[in-house]
């Protein structure tokens, strides 16, 4: 399975190159000043560039996180970005010899940075302990049913997160975008606080996947659900926290994303309202993300057992429906609503998808699914799994 990924995740980065060809015209579409979008084609074009780097590296860390060894995941991320730290240091100011490229620097950091966490990511991929309990060198498999078993399951999920891509990039570059260059500036701030409370989610939701299919597989999915509402639990204890401490530092996390003082007068960008807009943008976004925690926690069990078309279709519906159409229509509309109208409208996408996918769930219509072909799952006695020589 994890080299018909493989194989597979590069063929649709091939499908990019489109997209890399006429970015300069995509990119138009969102409005911006000429300056701005020759930044926004050049990063874009880097950006599609790493996606030949990152599809195969999110097979490889999909293979460990179904053997249960996320903390290999963990490391080569941590080894990775802690690179990319240092690469931007050195290209954006350039440093130590380099010439100082700014963005473009940023954007090669970044591409450097995934070349290394996928090379680190295969040699343990292809160590003997991994080959010899699960093959990992046979690359030539020609099983055409696992190409299938993998389209079945996973185009609906590589739909989902498409189309969740877009409309989020809609939302922050052209709605909010709509709104003047204050907005623009102070959302842009917030989305890197967003990443802080709602990524470790993510990774909670990650690993709710691996969970649930593993119990399944073993034939206890009344496990699985338990193991779900823990993962419920967890999730919104941890973003309640965080929520709480960025809000309470509110002022010096934010003046870490700003001018000095001296700096606002001499450019004449004062911060005042910077930092109230940014603020009040804050506890807009601390909102709805309640409701795409439990979104994410119900969306990843029910894509662990094999539910996948149902995220699909009600995601791709609620987006365009609110996000894209709600937000849009608050913005021509009701422009004197600011971000509340925008936001607004996501929050209602977030609470109706966070409404069916707990419905979905609980209904435990997921039980019959049959992903392999086994009508009648052998129940087998939970065992623990053995630890490999590495991480």
């Amino acid at each position: 399975y994890a080299w018909a990924g493989i194989r597979m995740a590069f063929g649709f980065a091939l499908l990019t190159i489109p997209m890399f060809i006429t970015a300069p015209h995509i990119l138009k579409l969102l409005g911006h000043a000429p300056a701005i979008r020759e930044l926004e084609t050049m990063y874009f074009r880097f950006m599609l560039a790493g996606i030949f780097l990152v599809s195969p590296m999110r097979v490889i860390e999909q293979f460990f996180y179904g053997i249960h060894k996320p903390m290999i995941v963990f490391f080569t991320a941590l080894i990775g970005n802690a690179f990319n730290i240092g690469a931007n240091y050195v290209l954006i100011y350039g440093k130590f010899g380099f010439p100082a490229m700014g963005l473009k620097g940023a954007a090669i950091g970044s591409l450097l940075s995934w070349a290394l966490m996928l090379s680190l990511q295969a040699f343990i991929f292809l160590r003997p302990a991994y080959h010899a309990k699960f093959g990992t060198r046979y690359w030539r498999h020609k099983g055409k049913h696992l190409y299938g078993q993998i389209l079945r399951f996973g185009w609906p999920t590589g739909v989902q997160f498409l189309n969740s891509m877009f409309c989020w990039t809609f939302f922050t570059c052209y709605l909010i975008g709509q709104l003047g260059p204050l907005y623009f500036e102070a959302n842009a701030i917030i989305m890197r606080f967003g990443e802080v409370t709602i990524m470790p989610i993510i990774g909670i939701g990650t690993a709710t996947t691996a969970i649930v299919g593993r119990y399944i597989g073993l034939g206890r999915p009344d496990i699985a659900r338990k193991r779900t509402h823990t993962a419920m639990i967890i999730a919104l204890v941890y973003l309640v926290g965080a929520a709480a401490l960025l809000i309470v530092f509110r002022y010096p996390m934010l003046r870490m994303f700003m001018l000095s003082e001296a700096a606002a007068q001499a450019t004449n960008q004062p911060t005042g309202e910077l930092m109230a807009t940014a603020i009040s943008l804050m506890y807009l976004l601390f909102g709805f993300q309640l409701f795409d925690t439990v979104c994410i926690i119900y969306c990843h069990a029910l894509r662990g057992a094999g539910d996948t078309h149902f995220a699909m279709v009600a995601e791709g519906t609620l987006t365009w429906v609110f996000e894209i159409a709600g937000g849009y229509l608050m913005i021509r509309y009701f422009p004197q609503w600011g971000p509340a109208g925008p936001y607004g409208a996501t929050a209602m996408y977030l609470l109706a998808l966070a409404v069916l996918a707990g419905w979905r769930f609980e209904r435990q219509r997921w039980r019959n699914i049959d992903m392999f072909g086994r009508r009648n799952p052998t129940i087998v006695a939970e065992e623990p799994i053995q630890s490999e020589p590495g991480f």
